[in-house]
Formats: C-alpha cells, sequence, structure tokens
C-alpha cells in the first residue's frame, strides 16, 4: 500500500469507529434516559424518600386507588388531619413514604355496606386499622347555643 492510501484507510476506520462508538453511546443514554422517565411517571416505583408536591401527592394517590385532590390536601394541610407534611421554604412537600402510610392508614375493609357503617360509627375519624373495633372517647356536649350579650 502507498502511503497516501494507507492514510485514506486509517481516516475511514477512525471515522467508522467514531460513528460506532456515538452510536453505542446514544443507546446507553436513551435507554437509560427511557427507565428515568418510566420511573418519573409510574409512581408505584418512586422511593419512600421522595418528596412530592400536592399535585404530584394527588397523583400518586390516584395511582394507588385512593382518589385524593390536590384541593383536599390543601384543606387537609390547614384544618389537620392530612398526611405529615415538610416545608421547602413555604412551598409544602409530602414524602412518599408518609403518604403512603397515611393512605394505608386512612383505608378499612368491610364485607359489606352495613359492616362499613358500624365500623364508621364506632371509628368516625379513627386512624389506623388496630383500633377499628375499639369505640371512640365521645367529647363533651356543648353547653348553651346562645350568647349572652
Amino acid at each position: 500500500m502507498e502511503p497516501d492510501e494507507l492514510d485514506k484507510w486509517k481516516a475511514e476506520l477512525i471515522a467508522a469507529i467514531e460513528t460506532a462508538i456515538e452510536a453505542a453511546v446514544a443507546r446507553a443514554l436513551g435507554q437509560r434516559r427511557r427507565q428515568h422517565h418510566a420511573q418519573l411517571t409510574d409512581p408505584l416505583t418512586w422511593p419512600d424518600e421522595k418528596l412530592l408536591t400536592r399535585a404530584e401527592a394527588s397523583f400518586y394517590a390516584d395511582a394507588t386507588g385512593h382518589p385524593l385532590s390536590k384541593w383536599l390536601l390543601d384543606k387537609l394541610a390547614v384544618s389537620g388531619g392530612g398526611p405529615p407534611i415538610e416545608y421547602f421554604g413555604t412551598k409544602p412537600l409530602y414524602r412518599v413514604g408518609d403518604l403512603r402510610a397515611w393512605l394505608a392508614s386512612r383505608t378499612r375493609r368491610a364485607r359489606s355496606t352495613a359492616e362499613l357503617r358500624r365500623l364508621l360509627e364506632t371509628n368516625p375519624r379513627g386512624s389506623s386499622a388496630t383500633n377499628l373495633g375499639e369505640p371512640q372517647a365521645k367529647s363533651p356536649p356543648r353547653r348553651g347555643g346562645a350568647r349572652a350579650l
């Protein structure tokens, strides 16, 4: 081979190798992006320590079969009774693990609506499955209806 032909052949070989490397890297990155995208869009794969906004928390609850709107989370954040909240500045955030535990504590099992009614009568706002059969302490009756002027 002549030196010019050899240089031309080397340049073609190097170009082919670079193209093959670029294609392999693009495939690997594409696969990694697809896995990352699937992890972002499939809430069942989210780790317990992941922080969620209210909209994401609502999406997570819906994906796990619990109808929970963003507006209900807003209301519960003010009135109490919702899942534990962490704040980043003024932005409320929910941990997946805390949200999962809270949703599980609010879920009740019953074999019929009559059984569910009995459970709700004995434990109207109870939050754990362990005390479903235990009666709740009653609040004292309110005194007087009208305020004295």
